[in-house]
């Protein structure tokens, strides 16, 4: 059988603005060391120094620049662009050969218009944030000086041929790391032994704004200079 007829799950996760080489030594991550150490580690794996060209690299296969979007330029809120439509991404195929496919967290590909949107571009489910930041807490979108605030966690699904478009409320203000791991696991509970999935767990940190939760500091109190939540 060719690959995509067999029963196979694939997960693809990752978190934002860490490459191989940067993760500080002071900074303790026993849950990347560990994925690291049972997984194949991709030393020599080049990307981009911003968030949407590294993410049009990951889901189409090509080099950014070759679609307008290389370099040091990311999607900032309010912009019309996106992920070019003639570019055919991961989603899309693994959708077409029987796959059902979801992205938890963090798109910023696109958000200008319904058809740059993770729905149109292979997904069957999103649930996360459109744009590239957002207070961890109150998960309102950041973008530092520029002051385009605005909420940024909803859920869209199908419902026939249509985008059905729910804002998340969360009034207990719960860390959005904790949700889009919550996220990520009931979704992955809801399948057979036999169902094809392709999930996408793309986190939001260690991105600005830094908001750590308590217990962050606590497992780093040997760091000298911190940056108050």
């Amino acid at each position: 059988k060719q690959w995509y007829q067999r029963r196979v799950a694939i997960t693809a996760g990752g978190n934002n603005d860490v490459g191989y080489n940067n993760v500080f030594g002071d900074i303790k991550t026993p849950y990347i060391d560990r994925l690291a150490s049972e997984s194949i580690k991709l030393d020599r794996f080049y990307t981009q120094p911003m968030c949407s060209p590294s993410r049009a690299a990951f889901f189409t296969g090509r080099y950014p620049f070759r679609m307008g979007m290389g370099g040091a330029r990311a999607l900032y809120y309010g912009t019309k662009s996106g992920l070019p439509q003639s570019e055919i991404t991961l989603a899309n195929v693994l959708k077409n050969l029987g796959y059902d496919t979801s992205l938890v967290g963090k798109w910023h590909l696109g958000f200008g218009s319904w058809d740059q949107t993770p729905l149109a571009r292979g997904f069957n489910y999103f649930y996360g944030m459109y744009g590239g930041s957002m207070t961890h807490f109150t998960h309102m979108s950041y973008e530092g000086d520029t002051k385009a605030e605005g909420y940024d966690l909803f859920e869209d699904t199908w419902e026939g041929d249509k985008i059905s478009h729910k804002v998340i409320v969360d009034k207990e203000e719960t860390y959005d790391e904790l949700l889009l791991t919550q996220k990520a696991v009931d979704i992955i509970s809801k399948y057979k032994k036999d169902d094809r999935f392709f999930m996408v767990v793309s986190y939001t940190t260690p991105h600005s704004p830094v908001n750590p939760l308590p217990s962050d500091y606590e497992s780093n109190s040997h760091i000298k200079n911190k940056v108050p939540c």
